[in-house]
């Protein structure tokens, strides 16, 4: 009878054959898997030690010129990308590498005192920053001078102004206040927020309505809430114009800001100045009462010979 011969031993180490089982046992996924995480684990630990040599290369580093603003508009002088970028401390750890580099920018750039606001912040081959201003609205005569605000009563950065652009902005005087914080925050004072606003929805006619300054005035209930608050306009011949509430503040029956503003320039164009008449300008009056005094105007025709006589009977 024949010998069998013995099988054949495998020339396959031991270890890979516990893994080939593992294979032909259905668990080949799960191995797949475990190694990818090693492999995925030993990475980060890796880029962890090299991170930021990596970021900090000049290879990735971005350059500020390559950084683009929306252009400031011409009231304007200062260089808000040089000043956002040292105030920041930004010159040299801007990575072209950072997940987070238009998120910092956005900061960054919001807190200047002429950015109302960062519209967008996008990242290409270069890093394109979409700004919205601040516009400045009237200057707050203050013991030292003069201080710039915009619309909302915002402290603008007084260094953009030189003593012949601040004279061409509409003046706040009587203010008794000073800003409570720095370039970029507001006054603090209701009546510098809405003589701002009375300055703003003037500035456009202001020269044409030769103003020389705005003045805020406490009604006669007395101050408690910025609805208290009333304003007057001088011209600068001295005529004094009663404008009423701030726009944002206007009570019920007050005339409308667009109705002050349209009686102002039909004044300026049939007198020729608003300095012609005869004491002050009220633009306070209440709109029903004026409804009421054309109503009255109104009168009914008489009836018909053949209606009266029927109304008679």
């Amino acid at each position: 009878m024949a010998k069998k011969s013995a099988p054949p031993r495998s020339t396959v180490p031991a270890p890979l054959r516990g893994l080939f089982r593992s294979f032909q046992g259905g668990r080949w996924a799960a191995v797949i898997v475990l190694t990818v995480a090693l492999l995925g684990g030993a990475w980060l630990t890796l880029w962890d030690h090299v991170r930021e040599h990596v970021m900090a290369s000049s290879q990735y580093r971005l350059d500020p010129k390559d950084i683009e603003i929306t252009p400031p508009p011409p009231w304007i002088h200062t260089d808000i990308k040089a000043e956002v970028i040292h105030e920041a401390q930004l010159d040299a750890s801007l990575s072209r590498l950072d997940k987070e580099l238009t998120l910092r920018l956005a900061q960054a750039f919001g807190l200047h005192p002429w950015v109302s606001r960062v519209v967008r912040a996008t990242k290409h081959p270069r890093v394109e920053m979409e700004l919205a201003y601040r516009q400045p609205a009237a200057m707050v005569e203050v013991g030292g001078g003069l201080l710039p605000v915009d619309a909302e009563g915002i402290l603008l950065p007084s260094k953009d102004f030189s003593p012949a652009e601040a004279k061409n902005y509409p003046r706040l005087t009587d203010v008794s206040t000073s800003p409570v914080g720095s370039a970029g925050t507001t006054w603090g004072d209701s009546r510098v927020t809405g003589g701002a606003q009375v300055a703003a929805v003037l500035a456009k006619h202001w020269q044409t309505l030769k103003l020389d300054h705005i003045m805020p005035s406490p009604s006669r209930i007395g101050v408690r809430t910025s609805a208290d608050i009333m304003y007057e306009v001088y011209t600068s011949e001295g005529t004094r114009i009663i404008w009423g509430h701030a726009p944002a503040a206007e009570v019920p029956g007050e005339m409308r800001t667009a109705n002050k503003i349209a009686e102002l320039l039909k004044r300026v164009h049939q007198d020729g100045s608003l300095d012609g008449g005869s004491g002050d300008i009220d633009l306070t009056g209440n709109a029903d009462s004026q409804v009421e005094a054309r109503s009255s105007e109104i009168k009914p025709l008489p009836l018909p010979e053949e209606q009266q006589e029927d109304d008679r009977e």
